[in-house]
């Protein structure tokens, strides 16, 4: 099959277009179709017999039924269906009437959609609000301005393709404050956008370039998201109703196969001697701004990361529960973080690894210490800090006696937390500085709130940012 292909028919008869199995059954091969069904009676889309327009309200649903019904059939057990559909009035004065609705009462399509659709097999996930500046109806008189769509996303099964970090913001200014202090709570790839989605549509009439002369253009911006959300490259893209073709355009800049079906021919012309071209440009931008969100998602990875990792030992010295007698017995705890050079790379659900040395004055409490230990860090929170720690309990003899041997870490850059703070290193030190202090007085100044020094590999410096003003008493 081609990049693209784009068949002059009827979306009622699109089995026609897809293969078949032995058996006759259609092939599922889809993997997400992106469309928007013509407007009901609103707009005449030039030619006759068409869906909408001129149709009866109850046989205009039926045929969205049966279309979405055999785009199920084709349709792959991960894939996934977005519709956009408008809430909308009947015409003013000639349009035809609707039973159980009176003239210029609004009629919610978007809910006999929802029905029509699950009856034909799909599963309702999530209703988004798209903010488009632009839509059909216009604001009349008793009624608002009119500037937004709904976009229904349905899944085949329960098994469905949702990449969720593509599209996360990766800024942290958009978190509250505490992500300092709870970076564990914080995805590292960034916030989740909401169901409100803005995107305005291209511009149209007098003004317009010229290539997306369409009732319903989609902004190449939102089909991105879509196909970034739920396909990977290869995939095959659908519209069912293809109009200007912005969604095929946007599935091949991106490396997807599509196919679309438009039986108004003027649509495919200026397909191919416009929109292709000009949504290869505008995804150029788009593909540039990608790429700068990926790397500032690796940034914030990094960041959250190793707030996580210096946190850490903190969290599990305090879930020991210890009395004085026990905590006296920690001399140091160290937190040694792996591939910190790198950063913090691939996919986060690949637990970071920290190496934790927890450094005894005797080994009066070890045995204990460790069976503890060992059972708290299997439970929340130490479980949801997506940390593979390896725990050792030494003396601080041993400790020093093995790293003199064969240095695990770089001994030259390490870094002190003290007082519970995690998220502001307190001083650099060298590890042969700490055998020296470890046993004086100055080092049990280090103890504060029951906590034992922390040193670290990582270097963490992220004071807590301010994001709210105190009420003036």
């Amino acid at each position: 099959m081609s990049s693209f292909v784009f068949h002059k028919i009827d979306s009622r008869h699109l089995l026609e277009v897809f293969p078949k199995t032995k058996t006759g059954f259609p092939k599922e091969v889809v993997d997400v179709t992106i469309t928007s069904p013509p407007y009901w009676n609103l707009k005449d889309y030039g030619f006759k017999g068409q869906i909408g327009y001129g149709q009866p309200y109850n046989l205009y649903l039926q045929d969205l039924g049966k279309i979405f019904g055999n785009v199920f059939l084709v349709t792959k057990n991960t894939g996934s269906l977005w519709i956009v559909v408008d809430t909308f009035t009947k015409k003013d004065e000639d349009g035809p009437l609707i039973q159980g609705y009176e003239r210029h009462e609004l009629v919610p399509l978007t809910f006999d959609v929802i029905k029509v659709v699950r009856d034909s097999g799909w599963k309702l996930r999530d209703i988004l609000i798209w903010q488009k500046d632009k839509t059909l109806p216009w604001s009349r008189n008793g009624q608002l301005r009119s500037i937004f769509e709904h976009i229904l996303f349905f899944t085949k099964t329960n098994s469905y393709k949702f990449y969720t970090d593509r599209i996360r913001m990766p800024d942290h200014t958009h978190f509250k404050e505490w992500w300092v202090r709870f970076p564990e709570r914080y995805s590292p790839n960034g916030i989740t956008p909401t169901n409100l989605w803005y995107f305005p549509i291209p511009v149209q009439g007098s003004w317009a370039k010229g290539y997306t002369r369409h009732f319903c253009p989609f902004p190449s911006s939102l089909v991105q998201r879509i196909l970034l959300l739920t396909t990977k490259k290869g995939n095959l893209v659908f519209d069912p109703f293809a109009g200007s073709g912005v969604v095929m355009a946007v599935a091949h800049s991106m490396n997807r196969r599509s196919i679309g079906l438009e039986p108004n021919p003027e649509f495919q012309e200026r397909f191919q001697n416009h929109v292709l071209e000009n949504v290869k440009k505008e995804m150029t931008l788009l593909t540039r701004e990608q790429r700068r969100q990926t790397i500032r998602q690796r940034l914030l990875r990094r960041k959250i990361g190793r707030l996580r990792l210096t946190k850490y030992p903190r969290v599990l010295i305090k879930k020991l529960n210890l009395d004085v007698e026990q905590v006296t017995e920690i001399n140091s705890v160290f937190a040694i973080g792996s591939n910190l050079s790198s950063g913090i790379t691939g996919n986060w659900k690949d637990r970071l690894h920290e190496h934790l040395y927890v450094v005894l004055n005797s080994e009066s409490k070890k045995d204990d210490l460790e069976k503890v230990a060992r059972t708290v860090i299997r439970k929340p929170p130490l479980s949801k800090f997506g940390i593979e720690p390896k725990l050792r309990f030494l003396t601080k003899d041993d400790f020093i006696s093995e790293e003199s041997r064969s240095p695990s870490f770089d001994h030259n850059n390490l870094w002190v937390y003290i007082n519970g703070i995690t998220n502001l290193f307190y001083k650099k030190i060298s590890f042969e500085r700490w055998a020296d202090l470890c046993e004086t007085k100055l080092w049990k100044e280090f103890f504060k709130r029951n906590l034992p020094p922390i040193i670290s590999n990582i270097r963490v410096r992220q004071p807590v940012p301010r994001t709210w003003v105190p009420h003036e008493s």
